[in-house]
Formats: C-alpha cells, structure tokens, sequence
C-alpha cells in the first residue's frame, strides 16, 4: 500500500496537515452551519476535530490501509458529530 507524504518528519507532516485543513476553511468559508458563539467553544471544536483527523491518520497508518484514508476521516467525523448533538 502506499502512504500520502506530507512531510520528512512526522512534525512536518502534522504542520502540513494543519495547513491543509486551513485551506479547506478559506475555500469553504470558514465557518460551519452551527458555528460555536464563543471563542472557548471553538477552541474546543477546532481541538477535537484536529484530534479526529489525527486518530485517523495514526489508526490508518498502522493498519494495513485497506480502507481508504477518507473513510477512516469521515467515520471519525461521524462519532465526533454524533457526540456533539
């Protein structure tokens, strides 16, 4: 299987992450339906969907990568919304 390189180390490819993630807010708006009115609550909801996003790419990475990446990110999006409501 192959793995996506984002970066020579592991710091690095958590910075380019990051940097993704910000580019899909800036095309997207930004800002979701619900957006938290508060800057503590959207501390919290940026924490736990960059908490998401990684348990997904380390759960990826160590299994045999038969499930694509985007599946593993969505299902974990999924819970995460799940336990938001």
């Amino acid at each position: 299987p192959t793995r996506p390189i984002l970066g020579a180390t592991e710091g690095q490819a958590w910075n380019r992450a990051a940097r993704i993630l910000e580019q899909i807010q800036d095309q997207t708006g930004g800002s979701p339906r619900h957006a938290p009115e508060n800057e503590g609550s959207r501390r919290l909801l940026a924490a736990a969907a960059l908490a998401a996003m990684r348990a997904s790419l380390q759960h990826w990475l160590r299994t045999d990568q038969t499930t694509a990446l985007p599946d593993h990110i969505s299902a974990a999006f999924d819970h995460l919304a799940h336990g938001l409501r």
